[in-house]
């Protein structure tokens, strides 16, 4: 049997859980009512030209980080405005999710592990159905796990200006 390296096992794991995440969100349509306030507050925002104030119903919502907003914009810019390109930020930041904790737990144990791991993950009810919605959830997520594994590299490896660059640049992003 091939002794698969923490890499391998999380690209395995990325690919896994984007083919899961992404496949038949477009067949569904958007029903949540978070999902339709994201979604319609992004195409608002591209409508008006305003990339700065998110509306929903022309009102003022600054409720989520506006980083959600801006991401979602740049998949309706480049696949449309449809509810698969609404939920693809979600999607790749699942896929993402599954690959860091895969890689993570490859790293500290043996082959098969990380990609078990990540598989759990992903049959989480609450991960699988926030991994399928136009939500800042996930993305926000994304960027607090690199930020933590960026501090345990710092704690563990020393610091470096590439492992602080890479710390304060997702709590930047997970802020914004």
């Amino acid at each position: 049997m091939t002794r698969l390296g923490p890499l391998a096992e999380a690209a395995i794991a990325g690919i896994i859980a984007f083919t899961l995440c992404f496949i038949g969100t477009a067949d569904l349509p958007v029903v949540n009512g978070d999902e339709a306030r994201f979604s319609q507050a992004t195409r608002e925002m591209l409508e008006r030209g305003d990339m700065v104030v998110p509306t929903f119903g022309g009102r003022d919502r600054y409720d989520k980080p506006i980083v959600i907003y801006w991401i979602t914009a740049a998949s309706y810019t480049a696949f449309g405005v449809n509810p698969r390109a609404a939920r693809l930020p979600s999607n790749v930041s699942a896929a993402l999710l599954a690959a860091l904790l895969a890689w993570t737990a490859r790293r500290r144990t043996r082959t098969g592990v990380g990609l078990l791991a990540a598989l759990l993950l992903m049959a989480s009810p609450v991960f699988a159905a926030q991994a399928r919605a136009c939500t800042a959830d996930l993305v926000t997520m994304l960027c607090t796990v690199i930020a933590l594994l960026a501090f345990e590299a710092i704690l563990n490896r020393g610091g470096s200006w590439p492992r602080a660059l890479t710390f304060w640049a997702a709590i930047g992003v997970a802020i914004l």
